[in-house]
């Protein structure tokens, strides 16, 4: 399989309807608009800013819209107090003031990869940098300290807004996970029904990251009514599993007569989506024929219902969660200050943040700041994600660009008052948020068209005629990605190569835990748990290897390395594929599985292969032991692979 052949088309992902997607951009666009109101009304410094900050602080479900808005004015309030003590001591020092640039910046970026910062040590090295440059303009400090407050001001207003809208329309954690569930089973009904477009989205709904659903369901827990919790939990736990063998049952599945047909099987999809949507509980699983209970496949699908269905013994669950729980860790992560990638890091942004700065300074031409602001934006671990982000970035900044210079001269001349300016921030507004909340492949393109959007139409407290704002701030933007492409593409490349390997590596853990001798011991709970992993880990290896395709010729592995890892990746998805519908005994499924340890063995870094090696000795153990006690005669014997020199 090529790793194109996994990239959803740009049309569907643009127009798909997800739950909650339309919600979620109504209320980015009446946040927008409030936020404009009071920022017009005011004459609040800052406009555009104060409206962007909203598609920050709006996150799809209430809690975590509410606690991003909290946490948005108390963070500010520390960052404008650390601020008034820095300006103190550099404002009349420029060789200072860049060190403290500098220190700031490489702080906060080596923390965005080794701390539990990770979500905000970015935009927190990009608002210290970026006032510092600001500062440099205010020659008095009483000046500089207005700005610091008129800067609090501008992240209050829309938090506040945010805040408001999320108590009153916000739906719950608990909400979008029964919809997004819903959702999945209405499109497992269509994959049965359909062939070449259901099939296509619901490989796109096998690839999608569940991470969110994951953290729907924890904060799930935490509302008033959770009568249904259990019931989620069970759905999630068996999302994987039904995937695997609603896709099998889409390839290979031929209704035999006076068996169960498509549309019944289909039709009972439909009515455990309604269900689910209803909070009640779900259907019995059509009965099956014998000619029926034949079909390894069908058979494991009405199982898996059972176990949907059957409530889950609390002492069960609680085991499950503590073993698949995250062990409690400091502050730093255990490799912080033993990766060189992360100062590594730290230094390259920190590198293109400063030779930007220094070259619109030497310039005098302070309208491309953008260039900085882009540096901190784009810069991730990887070098296919800095590419990726940084495509992002360009094409929502021509677009958003280009829609506000159009504005400028063919809609602005025509605005006479507020109510008009604040439809041309709905209509645009609703326009970026729906991009905004799509998938993580287009998100980012949503924000940059507000951002550049905001930028050539709100210059002030009025309509804006100026075009040289957006020439100066697209200008900024191709800079900044410029600078950034040559530094992350030739110093210190990441390749997704050790994603890769790593993902397998976890992958193969899984596995082995799962194909241990006494799996038949394991309850219904914590196989469909594992199997549920391992399928979230394959498809995040799956979006690695697509993103690896990015990588230019000279950071991307070779050809063969590509091919060998999709092969290994082919052949735990099969695996996986075969211990869902349990059509392997214990000891096929092991020996498949030392087959491929071997391969990894053979292919990885001396590190990974010598755990892969200690596993493998395990598992060949346990192998010897288990064809032993069923006397099987060409055991095999227990095997030592030595690590690799």
């Amino acid at each position: 399989m090529k790793p194109d052949a996994v990239q959803p088309s740009l049309w569907r992902e643009l127009v798909a309807c997800r739950p909650g997607r339309a919600s979620y951009a109504l209320r980015i666009t009446g946040c927008c608009i409030l936020s404009c109101l009071l920022v017009q009304y005011y004459q609040t410094p800052e406009a555009a800013l104060s409206v962007y900050i909203v598609f920050f602080l709006v996150k799809p479900d209430r809690h975590s819209s509410i606690v991003q808005s909290i946490a948005a004015v108390l963070l500010m309030g520390c960052i404008v107090g650390l601020l008034l003590l820095i300006i103190q001591q550099v404002i009349d020092d420029p060789v200072l003031r860049l060190a403290s640039m500098a220190a700031l910046s490489l702080f906060f970026m080596f923390a965005a990869l080794a701390s539990k910062l990770r979500p905000v040590a970015s935009i927190l090295a990009l608002i210290f940098a970026y006032t510092l440059d600001l500062v440099s303009q205010a020659f008095i400090g009483e000046l500089a300290t207005r700005a610091l407050l008129y800067g609090w001001l501008a992240a209050i207003i829309p938090a506040g807004v945010c805040l408001s809208l999320s108590l009153l329309c916000a739906p719950g954690a608990a909400q979008l996970l029964r919809q997004t569930l819903a959702y999945d089973f209405r499109l497992a009904a269509t994959r049965l029904q359909q062939s070449d477009h259901a099939s296509d989205a619901w490989r796109e709904v096998l690839q999608d990251d569940q991470s969110q659903i994951q953290q729907w369901l924890k904060l799930s827990a935490k509302e008033r009514d959770a009568s249904d919790l259990p019931q989620l939990q069970r759905c999630c736990t068996a999302l994987g599993p039904l995937c695997i063998l609603i896709e099998q049952l889409g390839r290979t599945w031929s209704p035999l007569p006076g068996g169960l047909s498509t549309s019944q099987l289909a039709q009972f999809l439909t009515a455990c989506s309604n269900a689910l949507e209803a909070r009640q509980a779900l259907p019995d699983f059509p009965p099956l024929s014998a000619a029926d209970a034949r079909h390894h496949t069908l058979c494991e699908l009405a199982s898996l219902f059972r176990f949907i269905s059957t409530n889950t013994p609390t002492a069960e669950a609680a085991e499950l969660s503590a073993g698949t729980a995250k062990p409690v860790s400091g502050f730093w992560l255990a490799d912080a200050f033993s990766n060189p990638d992360y100062p590594r890091l730290a230094l390259k942004t920190t590198a293109a943040a400063l030779s930007c700065y220094l070259i619109y300074s030497l310039l005098d031409w302070p309208g491309i700041h953008t260039s900085l602001i882009t540096c901190y934006i784009v810069a991730l671990a990887s070098t296919a994600e800095t590419l990726q982000k940084l495509r992002l970035r360009l094409i929502g900044c021509l677009i958003g660009s280009t829609a506000g210079i159009a504005t400028i001269l063919l809609i602005m001349p025509q605005i006479e008052t507020l109510a008009h300016l604040l439809a041309l921030i709905a209509v645009s507004s609703l326009v970026a948020a729906w991009v905004a909340a799509g998938s993580s492949r287009i998100a980012y393109a949503g924000l940059q068209i507000a951002f550049a959007y905001y930028l050539c139409v709100l210059q002030g407290h009025g309509p804006a005629f100026d075009l040289v704002v957006p020439r100066d701030r697209v200008i900024g933007i191709v800079l900044g990605l410029l600078v950034v492409y040559l530094i992350f593409v030739h110093i210190w490349p990441v390749s997704m190569a050790r994603q890769i390997d790593s993902g397998l590596l976890q992958a193969q853990a899984l596995f082995t835990r799962l194909c241990q001798p006494d799996h038949n011991k394991l309850t219904p709970q914590q196989r469909y748990g594992l199997l549920n992993q391992i399928a979230m880990q394959l498809n995040l290896v799956q979006r690695a290897y697509a993103l690896i395709t990015l990588e230019p010729d000279t950071v991307r592995p070779t050809p063969g390395w590509l091919e060998q890892r999709q092969h290994l990746l082919h052949s735990l998805q099969l695996l996986c594929q075969q211990l869902v519908m349990r059509s392997n005994s214990a000891i096929t499924s092991m020996r498949q599985l030392r087959h491929v340890l071997l391969q990894l063995a053979e292919l990885l870094p001396v590190s990974s292969a010598t755990l892969c090696s200690e596993t493998l000795n395990a598992l060949c153990l346990q192998l010897h032991q288990l064809t032993q006690r069923h006397a099987n005669p060409d055991c095999l014997s227990h095997e030592t692979l030595q690590s690799p020199a």
